[in-house]
């Protein structure tokens, strides 16, 4: 029987093996930089404040992606070592830095402090909150928030800074401080249609920190129009103007409209002390309420029943939350993390108190609430 002939050797320098070229890079480029755009037109729907500062961040992510695009071909020949790299593993290689691309915005925007607002749980009882937060371009805008994550609405839209919000007690109106005519004044904006925006005050003086009288028809609010600090009033269309603090010579800001209509707490300060004082709207003595006992004191916030203030302290070196009866005794100490916990709004029949706090660390500060007799503070808005 004869054998058979033998297979002819083919040398090694006539192999043809596939391996991946630089045609790999360049579609794995141009796929992930069309994925990265798509990306963040999807962020930018999503987020509560876009802006381009958004794009700035959403920029540093190509330090990381960098790396994927120029090794696709290296990507290629890990996933598939053979001599001969198959389509599959070529397809990987351009799909993994494409899904991190696209990824990377859309993520961002929903975990990501200073890109998203993110509510969390509803509060309890679904207050109506609103609030003042910017974005990674720093620009202040007026928010409101009706209790729970599908009912947040942007209110303003300005470069300017807008902040120190207040709902009117038919809650219809937000008076709010805003720098948008050169200088801090007071505006007013209808919660039906934004837009729709009046300039309260308009002198050369700051005017800022906006409170609303009880009935709707007055507000007050802090002016160095007359050479310090003072509260003043004035009518909803920016008549009637009146010193309630005349010319004290101390700083006072921050007034808070007693439920009632009777009285205006405020802080004032001198040096490096500051108490909560109140005014009587008709005339009268004020009082100081705090005398020290919380260090620097800020921020007054009635309770709907006007038996309790909610305001700011720094009597342990950190900015806490605090409250006490509207003669000054009962104090209650409800925040004491080493971070700065101040804003405190009550809400629910008074059973809560709602705060600011930097005690995350992140470098933003995020929203909270506590129960009003003391207790755990629960996180409920990333801004």
């Amino acid at each position: 029987m004869g054998s058979r002939p033998a297979s002819p050797s083919i040398p090694p320098s006539h192999i043809v093996r596939s391996r991946p070229g630089p045609l790999l890079t360049v579609v794995a480029t141009g796929s992930t930089l069309l994925a990265w755009a798509f990306g963040c037109g999807i962020a930018f729907v999503l987020a509560r404040f876009p802006s381009w500062g958004m794009l700035g961040f959403f920029a540093l992510g190509w330090i990381l992606l960098l790396p994927l695009m120029l090794g696709a071909r290296r990507i290629a020949l890990a996933l598939d070592p053979t001599e001969v790299v198959g389509g599959a593993a070529r397809f990987q290689a351009v799909a993994i830095p494409v899904l991190l691309a696209f990824l990377l915005p859309v993520v961002a925007t929903q975990y990501v402090p200073g890109i998203r607002l993110s509510p969390l749980e509803p509060l309890p009882g679904r207050p109506t909150i609103a609030f003042s937060a910017h974005g990674l371009d720093g620009n202040f805008e007026i928010y409101l928030y009706r209790g729970d994550a599908n009912h947040i609405e942007r209110m303003t839209f300005n470069p300017a800074f807008d902040q120190a919000p207040a709902i009117s007690p038919d809650g219809n109106r937000i008076a709010f401080t805003s720098d948008r005519s050169g200088n801090e004044d007071i505006y007013v904006l209808s919660v039906a249609a934004p837009s729709s925006v009046m300039q309260l005050t308009a002198d050369t003086a700051h005017d800022g920190s906006p409170s609303w009288s009880p009935d709707g028809n007055r507000v007050a609010f802090a002016s160095d129009r007359d050479g310090d600090y003072d509260i003043w009033t004035m009518n909803t269309d920016g008549g009637n103007l009146q010193d309630v603090t005349q010319r004290s010579h101390w700083a006072d800001g921050e007034p808070a409209w007693s439920p009632d209509g009777t009285q205006i707490a405020a802080a004032r300060a001198r040096s490096a002390r500051s108490d909560i004082w109140l005014w009587p709207v008709a005339g009268g003595a004020p009082r100081n309420l705090t005398n020290g006992v919380v260090g620097f004191a800020a921020e007054p916030f009635w309770s709907s029943d006007g038996r309790r203030l909610a305001l700011t302290g720094w009597a342990a070196g950190d900015a806490d939350v605090y409250t006490m009866g509207a003669d000054g005794t009962g104090l209650i100490r409800l925040t004491s993390e080493r971070s700065q916990d101040w804003a405190a709004g009550w809400f629910d029949d008074d059973r809560f108190v709602s705060f600011v706090s930097s005690r995350p660390g992140f470098g933003f500060n995020f929203a909270y609430y506590v129960p009003a007799n003391g207790g755990d503070a629960v996180l409920y808005i990333r801004a």
